[in-house]
Formats: C-alpha cells, sequence, structure tokens
C-alpha cells in the first residue's frame, strides 16, 4: 500500500492543506484565506521535508510551532515522502 494523498486542517479557521505525491516529489498545497500556495519537495530531501513541515504548521495553525507541534505535519509528510 502506498498513501498518495493527505488532507490536513489546522487550528486557525479556515486554513487547509493538501499533501500529495506526484513520482519522486511531496507537494504541499497550502490554502489560506482562499489563496492556494504550492512547496514542492523531492521525496529523499529529508532537510527540506521537514521545512515544508513547519511551513505548513506556521500556515495552518496561525503560529510559529514547539518541536511537537511541527511533528504532527512532519510524519504525515514522512508517509507520502516514503
Amino acid at each position: 500500500m502506498r498513501v498518495t494523498r493527505i488532507d490536513v486542517k489546522g487550528e486557525a479557521r479556515g486554513r487547509r492543506a493538501e499533501l500529495t505525491r506526484d513520482g519522486g516529489n511531496v507537494i504541499a498545497s497550502v490554502c489560506v484565506e482562499g489563496e492556494v500556495h504550492s512547496h514542492i519537495v523531492g521525496a529523499s530531501q529529508r532537510d527540506n521535508l521537514y521545512e515544508m513541515a513547519r511551513r505548513v504548521q506556521h500556515a495552518l495553525d496561525g503560529h510559529v510551532g514547539t518541536n511537537g507541534d511541527v511533528e504532527d505535519y512532519w510524519q504525515a509528510i514522512q508517509r507520502l515522502a516514503d
């Protein structure tokens, strides 16, 4: 089994993200107040994937999170990258 899409909703109202796997890339399409921003990172680039998780957490929760906050997003992104 391979996970190819995960939908995530943040703590801040009206914010969501679609995390997908497209070939060798993980894509985070983040929707904040009707605007969608996409981030694309190679699935093997672990440091960049963690940075993606940090940015998605900040965008969806509306604040800079602790390592524990980012960890939840990181785990979802890792499922796609594996």
